[in-house]
């Protein structure tokens, strides 16, 4: 159905630029009347233009097409039409209705112009690169990807409601509920309907569900772990939620009137810190005004959606500034953003308000309220829908720099619902023409672009202070269209397709201007340091289903095909390749504060789990001591970041528990002593594997006799005779 509809879209919108007097509706109504060859001069007729020879047309209906000619949304199907206008009024045109008529034009200029064949054409990707066929006649598309996806759907909570209740100090939020990052405190029945989040294909949850399954050696499918069940979490992170269970919290501040503002040598750090950090990322307030209104250069308004941007800058501040886990939280100045933040805000509406919002909503997710900030993000898109901030056309008398901070505010919306819909594996909101709609920032500083201006810039051939924004731009609108069809696409791809989607993926990040790429010098290092990390998460997201797959698949990728060999290997090297730019990225004189080590962690833990679940799943891989040495050291590396210590632990625990479950093994001799149960986990896991029964499992795979299996059994390095006997 996606495919389509996209399609019909294509079609609609180049119907739309070559007959922009002949609405489509009105040739769809008249076609129960009328035949092909009619309704077609009547558009030709529209056009105004002199009597052409009568084209070539097929009056019979054209076949179904195929579903060869699938192909993914271009991104610039609309942004074409002007030029279609253009070329259209002309006094020459070329109709190419199909692929066997052709009429020819009736003047020598005809030449010069471009035909509309030619531009549809030029709005599909080559042939060669075409979607692959959603039924492909491989053995390896239906069965070997349908368990994952029925967890994944299986897996689904199903809640009538959900709480986060509310608390004085974010160390008083309740246990049993996600955290910032969506996944370690995810682990039994009760929490998932509690509200916890959809388990999808791109949630560090879904990776750390199936590596306890490959550990205990639990069917995919089968029931989910007993509410009373909390495996691989250290002992101080082991809660359960339940009625008996008392959560005492402090009482909120209470505000006695209009908050006003702290003393600027109280804030100004903060702001400092906000611009420094978030602003830097994503860039949805223009820092020259706040800055001028806060200084008192310019009137502050007084609007109950000013005071929530104000408090909220004021407290993404004092978070992103913490080097420490017991730091300021700015909880104090949410707080009277919260208490700002009024009910009937909702039926008025301000672009001050939607950037308040949105800066809330970061805020919540990366304080333990995930799905408060994911509600709090939701309602600041809705209202920039209904501000009309999703629309670059604007208001006649709105200046330049008005139009490129709505324009900049849209686009960090897209940024932030594409790194949210991710993390927690949910379905994104947004649909694929609004990307269209709207054009891309301009990839410049503030200098570059001031109230006196009255056209916009060029863009800037360096790195500047909204290229990471350009750059989120492009990979959300990649990323989005292309996980529909990967991670939440029913019937589910075939492996085919998922590479072909990965790889369109990379190419695409491989064509940004040079400036966007890896490594490059200039200013803001963490922001574009970030979306390189983005890019490999993403890309390596689309390959996860294989990943996923391919560990529960007895027979092992090489028996299934190349393209699942190189699909497996392209997500492992995605995955050691940000660990290894994480660690250069994180020298002797990295920044310790939370606003980049929270990054950090975030793509330490999803690059370690895709190595973790290879080393679980192919002990004996070539490369299994790298990724345990690399896993090793991603771990030393979350230990030591001391402003989100607490989550960090709680992810650094449960890798290491699931790494010390699964002993190194000499990849030239797999005969190697494995040490007892009770001396390997006695004081970790209640549900630890049965190592000797696993051991017998990893020599049947090696096509041994069971007499081959019997002398091993009765070697000197067996533990215990009795166990093999069985």
């Amino acid at each position: 159905m996606t495919e389509l509809e996209d399609l019909i879209e294509i079609h609609t919108n180049l119907w739309d630029a070559a007959f922009p007097n002949f609405p489509l509706d009105q040739a769809v109504a008249r076609s129960v009347s009328s035949y092909p060859r009619d309704i077609a001069q009547q558009a030709i007729d529209s056009l105004g233009l002199r009597q052409l020879p009568e084209p070539a047309i097929n009056v019979e209906l054209p076949p179904l097409p195929t579903e060869n000619t699938f192909t993914i949304m271009p991104e610039n199907t609309i942004l074409l039409q002007p030029h279609l206008q253009q070329d259209l009024q002309q006094d020459s045109l070329v109709l190419i209705p199909n692929t066997t008529a052709t009429s020819q034009p009736s003047h020598p200029s005809a030449s010069s112009h471009t035909p509309l064949s030619e531009l549809a054409h030029e709005a599909y990707p080559p042939a060669h690169e075409a979607y692959p066929p959603t039924r492909a006649a491989s053995p390896m598309n239906t069965p070997f990807l349908q368990k994952v996806y029925d967890f994944q759907s299986a897996a689904q909570p199903a809640a009538s409601d959900w709480s986060e209740p509310h608390a004085a100090k974010d160390y008083d939020t309740p246990p049993g509920q996600l955290d910032g990052l969506g996944a370690i405190k995810l682990d039994t029945v009760m929490e998932m309907k509690a509200g916890a989040g959809y388990i999808g294909m791109s949630s560090l949850a879904m990776l750390i569900l199936v590596l306890r399954r490959l550990v205990k050696r639990d069917s995919l499918l089968s029931p989910l772990n007993d509410p009373t069940a909390h495996e691989f979490l250290p002992t101080t992170m082991n809660h359960q939620s339940g009625p008996n269970i008392r959560h005492e919290t402090a009482s909120p501040p209470s505000l006695s009137g209009p908050a006003r503002l702290p003393r600027y040598i109280e804030f100004r750090p903060l702001v400092d810190s906000f611009f420094q950090y978030f602003h830097a990322i994503i860039p949805i307030v223009h820092e020259p005004t706040i800055r001028a209104q806060l200084t008192g250069a310019l009137p502050l308004p007084s609007s109950g959606g000013s005071r929530v941007l104000i408090f909220m800058i004021f407290a993404m501040g004092a978070f992103d500034q913490a080097t420490s886990e017991n730091d300021d939280n700015g909880y104090r100045y949410y707080e009277i953003a919260r208490q700002a933040y009024q009910p009937e805000m909702v039926e008025e509406g301000s672009m001050q308000l939607v950037q308040g919002l949105a800066i809330m909503a970061n805020y919540l997710q990366r304080n333990n309220k995930p799905n408060s900030g994911y509600v709090c993000l939701g309602t600041a898109i809705r209202m920039a829908v209904a501000l009309g901030i999703h629309s670059s056309a604007g208001h006649p008398k709105t200046n330049p720099l008005d139009g490129e901070i709505r324009t900049r505010l849209w686009w960090g919306l897209v940024a932030l619902e594409a790194g949210c819909s991710t993390c927690f594996g949910r379905p994104h909101g947004f649909g694929h023409a609004s990307y269209l709609l709207t054009r891309q920032p301009v990839n410049c500083d503030d200098d570059d672009l001031t109230v006196a201006d009255s056209a916009l810039p060029q863009d800037v051939d360096r790195v500047a202070l909204y290229t990471a924004l350009v750059m989120q731009t492009k990979l959300a609108k990649k990323l989005l269209h292309l996980q529909d069809r990967i991670s939440r696409s029913l019937p589910y791809p075939t492996i085919d397709q998922i590479k072909w989607c990965g790889e369109s993926f990379l190419a695409d990040v491989q064509s940004y201007p040079a400036y966007m790429q890896p490594g490059t010098p200039g200013p803001f290092r963490l922001a574009r340091a970030i979306q390189s990390w983005r890019a490999r998460d993403f890309a390596s997201i689309l390959y996860r289903p294989v990943l996923l797959s391919a560990a529960w698949n007895s027979s092992g990728p090489h028996n299934a095909g190349t393209a699942l060999s190189e699909v497996i290997d392209a997500c492992r090297l995605l995955a050691m390749d940000s660990l290894r730019e994480l660690r250069t990225y994180g020298g002797p004189d990295r920044d310790l504060h939370r606003g980049s080590q929270w990054y950090l962690l975030f793509y330490e833990v999803q690059s370690s789990l895709t190595l973790l679940l290879s080393v679980v799943w192919e002990p004996q891989h070539p490369s299994a001591e790298e990724w345990r040495t690399m896993i090793s050291q991603s771990i030393q590396r979350i230990r030591e970041m001391r402003s989100v210590s607490k989550m960090g632990s709680s992810y650094a625990q449960t890798m290491e528990n699931i790494l010390q479950a699964h002993p190194s093994l000499d990849i030239n001799n797999v005969f190697v002593p494995m040490r007892p149960q009770q001396q390997i986990q006695s004081h970790l896991d209640p549900n630890a594997v049965d190592w000797d029964q696993f051991l017998i499992e990893i020599l049947a795979t090696q096509n041994m006799t069971q007499e081959e299996i019997q002398g091993v059994n009765s070697s000197s390095f067996a533990q215990d005779t009795n166990v093999y006997s069985a």
